[in-house]
Formats: C-alpha cells, structure tokens, sequence
C-alpha cells in the first residue's frame, strides 16, 4: 500500500491505490471516466491541495510576436507558474514535472536564474521559497504527476 494521508474525517486516503483503480482510463467508458475525476476531486480536498496553473495561447502568442516566441511557450508559461507557486504561502516548496525532454535543461537553468536573480524568459521575480531545481519524472511512475494531469485536463475543459 502507498503513502496515504488521514481524510478530513478520520478515515485514511490511500490516493495510491485510489488512481491505480483507474489506471487504464483510456480502456474506460464515461461513467467510469467520471469515476475517477470524483476520485481526483476527493484527493484533493482531503489533501488540502493548493493549485496553480499557467498556460500559453500559442495561437495570441504567434500572432502577437510574429512566430518568433513559439519557442519559448513552454518555458513561459513554467516561469508564470514558478512565480504563482512562489507566492503560496511562505512554506519552502520542491518541485517535481511530467517529463519534457527537449526543455528540461534550460527549465532546470531557469529556475536557478529565478533563485539567484530575476531571470526567466520576460522581467520577473526572484523565486524565495522554491528550493532545490526542478525534478523531473515520467508520469507514469508518478500518482502525484498524474493527478496534476487530471487537473491540468479539467481545467483545460472548463475554458
């Protein structure tokens, strides 16, 4: 059994074992889909879970500059996030990402640059209470990862 934490009522959430009910979604059909968003939704708020999130419009972002920061979108949008994240509450904070390959080093540098001065892609702010770099890891060996994915998705249908 995986790590679990007590539910605002006492009883013990196992999310571990909760997501790995629902393991196959793509296999699932609507009702069993919607199954385990409300178990994603109850993880959440037995967890307390603060969410941030960023996106980039890549289409405003094209048009807007002419093509020339498509390349830069994802790591955009990470400096939006890292500065959100950076301003929930004053508790020191690792962060750990679904796995992006072609952007990993330069958003480990970034993130460095945003400790040490106001680096980024754009003007910003000086990260305070993230420490450490940014970690990456496959989404599929990680349950926390993959809730975010679930978030990241509602949150994308619901604009």
């Amino acid at each position: 059994m995986g790590p679990s934490r007590m539910g605002p009522s006492g009883s013990r959430v196992s999310w571990q074992r909760d997501l790995a009910r629902h393991e196959t979604l793509a296999e699932q059909q609507p009702p069993e889909l919607l199954a385990a968003y409300e178990v994603a939704i109850r993880l959440l708020d037995a967890c307390d879970v603060d969410i941030a999130h960023s996106s980039i419009h890549k289409a405003r972002l094209a048009a807007m500059y002419s093509g020339a920061a498509e390349k830069n979108a994802y790591r955009l949008a990470l400096q939006f996030l890292l500065e959100k994240v950076d301003v929930l509450g004053s508790e020191r904070k690792v962060l750990i990402a679904d796995e992006a390959k072609e952007q990993q080093l330069s958003a480990i540098r970034m993130v460095a640059d945003l400790q040490k001065w106001v680096g980024g892609e754009v003007p910003g702010r000086q990260l305070r209470t993230v420490i450490d770099s940014l970690h990456f890891v496959a989404s599929n060996a990680s349950p926390g990862v993959q809730l975010a994915d679930l978030v990241a998705y509602a949150i994308q249908r619901s604009r």
